[in-house]
């Protein structure tokens, strides 16, 4: 697993400290999660676009 260092606002990691705690999860696994969940949003977006385009 490959390491990244993201700056956040204060504001944004706060929440996300709060919304991961309540989620029983640490900010990490939520982030972690988030990520994956936008990535594959715009996969399938792409997807859509793309077969848009050719009919």
């Amino acid at each position: 697993m490959s390491t990244t260092t993201v700056r956040l606002p204060e504001e944004l990691k706060s929440r996300i400290d709060r919304l991961a705690a309540a989620d029983g999860k640490t900010a990490h696994a939520f982030m972690v999660d988030a990520l994956a969940r936008a990535a594959e949003l715009r996969k399938r977006q792409l997807a859509f676009d793309a077969e848009v385009q050719q009919r």
